[in-house]
């Protein structure tokens, strides 16, 4: 399972780009063009959310060794659900005024957003450095 935990590294910090892509794209214009890429194109959006989906289930029910079943890599698995959670909202954005679950979360995140993309990339480094870490 260590390709799922090697996807997972990699889907944490190509979100954590998107995240600092504001605050940070003037410095590295490659972040611009992912997060151009990320609000233009549905498809890769909809790729985000279904992979976040499955990565945060496996996460959860096939850990990196040697982790114990149903809490595998605890924190990459919040940090995913997260991640994923802001994909679906920034995919189901509304000018209504009434506002769901996934629009609260959007907009928590969307407030925090510096915070958030390093907070993700922090689990990533960490988790990417010491694997055998697993309830960290």
């Amino acid at each position: 399972m260590s390709q799922v935990y090697f996807l997972e590294i990699l889907y944490l910090v190509f979100g954590s780009l998107l995240l600092l892509s504001d605050t940070h794209g003037i410095k590295y214009p490659l972040l611009l063009s992912f997060r151009y890429a990320f609000r233009t194109k549905r498809s890769l959006r909809l790729t985000l959310i279904w992979s976040g989906v499955l990565l945060t289930i496996l996460s959860l029910f096939i850990p990196y060794e040697p982790g114990p079943i149903l809490l595998g890599d605890l924190v990459m698995s919040i940090a995913l659900l997260c991640l994923t959670l802001w994909y679906i909202a920034q995919d189901t954005k509304k000018n209504d005024s009434q506002q769901g679950v996934f629009d609260e979360v959007g907009s928590y995140i969307e407030r925090n957003r510096k915070n958030w993309g390093f907070v993700i990339l922090a689990v990533a480094c960490i988790h990417f450095v010491v694997p055998g870490c697993v309830l960290l």
